[in-house]
């Protein structure tokens, strides 16, 4: 018979990949860098902050903030 075998885990990643200076509005922020493929649902991405993805890049404005719905999508809302 064959030793049973079990696929490892694969590594959790940071949501968080680090911060970057953007310029909207006439001025310079601190924009936080998510990683978009290691988002959950339980984060909450406050603006400006910008989330990174292979295909796409998605700013989410000061007064606004983002999470992930149920089915996975980006979904913003003003905050303010």
């Amino acid at each position: 018979p064959r030793p049973e075998t079990t696929a490892p885990a694969p590594a959790e990643r940071a949501s968080v990949k680090g911060v970057r200076k953007v310029f909207a509005n006439g001025i310079w922020h601190q924009a936080v860098i998510w990683d978009r493929e290691a988002l959950k649902p339980s984060d909450v991405i406050e603006g400006p902050a910008i989330i990174e993805e292979a295909f796409a890049t998605h700013y989410i404005a000061a007064g606004w903030k983002a999470g992930l719905s149920d089915a996975g999508a980006i979904i913003a809302t003003r905050s303010l």
